[in-house]
């Protein structure tokens, strides 16, 4: 069952129409010292201004009075491609948790794998496992997740059931497991609500 977000960069474009932003926030030319990933890559072409600091003067001003400037760290912390380092398990931390409850990352040798510490459903908090997921399925969740977390935009509130009349509307699922833990988001057809089904939490846009 596929939603209206099938890739990072529509997530990206899905994060800018919720946030109300038609601004380009289109990144410069990476030249990491590592391999980026094709995901992330996408990411930056949309989305890569947004990887400034909060009081960076040379950011645009609109970002000091959008709440999109936290799509990638409201709540787990998308890492700056130019901050890529491989540990020493050879992997790329490219999410992590907002208590570092979980990392996310890659190994440059396979950059479309998704790899994890902490993970449920068999958390394990030293080692790095690979999971059967693309890497782009960690990207637009943490995208999707941090939009509806941004606490200052939104009214959040928690529901038992869902996704209900209000949000009918398949934004994104992950296909693969162990990523169906999270059970989609949702929204309407004017974009003023997105419910994290899995959470359960219900977002819904000031006007």
């Amino acid at each position: 069952m596929h939603g209206l977000v099938t890739n990072v960069s529509e997530a990206c474009a899905f994060a800018k129409t919720w946030c109300g932003v038609s601004d380009d926030l289109s990144g410069k030319r990476l030249l990491p010292d590592v391999v980026v990933p094709e995901p992330i890559r996408d990411l930056h072409a949309v989305l890569g201004q947004l990887r400034r600091t909060r009081f960076d003067p040379s950011s645009p001003p609109f970002l000091e009075r959008q709440s999109i400037r936290w799509v990638l760290s409201g709540q787990d912390h998308l890492v700056r491609p130019l901050e890529y380092i491989a540990d020493t398990q050879g992997i790329v931390t490219i999410v992590e948790e907002n208590q570092d409850a979980w990392l996310a990352g890659y190994h440059p040798d396979d950059p479309s794998a998704l790899w994890v510490k902490g993970w449920q459903p068999s958390p394990d908090y030293d080692t790095w496992q690979k999971l059967d997921v693309p890497l782009a399925d960690i990207v637009i969740w943490t995208l999707l997740n941090n939009l509806v977390m941004l606490a200052e935009q939104v009214d959040l509130e928690w529901i038992e059931d869902g996704p209900g009349p209000d949000a009918p509307i398949l934004v994104w699922k992950s296909q693969a497991p162990p990523m169906d833990i999270c059970e989609g988001f949702w929204t309407d057809k004017d974009r003023t609500v997105l419910f994290h089904k899995g959470y359960n939490f219900v977002a819904r846009r000031r006007l």
